[in-house]
């Protein structure tokens, strides 16, 4: 019997240590196999929300590049198509000038028209010339062409009035075509001109165009009252023709050199 007990104790304590060996290992393998994946987990959690982030920015440059190179080449012109594009503004107000005096509007406004057919009618000459003291061809597609499209199809629709509905309606054109000029000149044709003579002839021809453009805002003014160019041809009609004088003495300043 006492031999039993200790038989029995050594065994249970053999049992308990091989218990002990196995828990261990066992233990380790669960804690390394819910290791594992918690980190991996984390790592993968990481990397996919990095990954939407990640092309963010990238997506965000590509716009931005490709904003700016469209910009870039909508207000891109060439010095041809400069000169292209200046050339439809001096064919329209001549031709529309031309279609004023025949449609027999008087007055200040019949002035304004002769100037017009006058100055563009020379800037046209020096536009022509630059041909070939500047070397450049001037462009008479894509741009050039849709711009005088535009201006015929104005005319068109302008040859369907007559007496003081065409009269106002001339006005107004002048002053919406010059203050459009104006802005070409300044965002379009004055920066693609390089050479030296073209960017100088751009440059007096918008000192031309500002003051065109002055000379028929006040032309609309006057024009506010349906009788204020025909009916009051006494006192009035006087008094604007000396204005008129005297702004085309200014307007003639302003011209380009000839």
């Amino acid at each position: 019997m006492k031999l039993k007990a200790p038989l029995t104790a050594a065994a249970l304590s053999l049992a308990i240590l091989t218990a002990c060996g196995g828990g261990s290992g066992d233990g380790n393998d669960v804690g390394d196999a819910a290791s594992t994946p918690a980190a991996d987990t984390t790592a993968t959690t990481g990397t996919g929300a990095a990954d939407p982030m990640t092309p963010g920015p990238d997506v965000a440059a590509g716009a931005g590049a490709g904003a700016g190179d469209t910009a870039g080449a909508a207000g891109a012109m060439s010095e041809g198509d400069a000169l292209g594009m200046l050339t439809v503004v001096n064919e329209h107000e001549i031709a529309s000038s031309e279609a004023a005096q025949k449609k027999g509007v008087k007055g200040p406004v019949a002035d304004f028209a002769k100037m017009m057919i006058t100055d563009h009618t020379k800037n046209q000459q020096q536009t022509r010339a630059l041909e070939g003291t500047a070397g450049v061809t001037i462009g008479t597609a894509g741009e050039v062409a849709t711009h005088r499209a535009k201006h015929e199809a104005e005319r068109t629709q302008m040859a369907a009035l007559n007496g003081q509905e065409f009269e106002r309606a001339y006005v107004d054109a002048q002053v919406r075509g010059h203050q459009e000029t104006l802005t070409m000149l300044d965002q379009r044709l004055l920066p693609a001109a390089q050479n030296a003579a073209l960017k100088q002839h751009l440059t007096t021809t918008r000192t031309a165009v500002a003051a065109h453009l002055e000379q028929a805002r006040a032309l609309q003014g006057q024009a506010g009252g349906a009788g204020a160019a025909g009916t009051g041809a006494g006192a009035t009609g006087t008094g604007t023709s000396g204005t008129t004088g005297d702004t085309d003495t200014q307007g003639g300043q302003n011209r380009p050199t000839q």
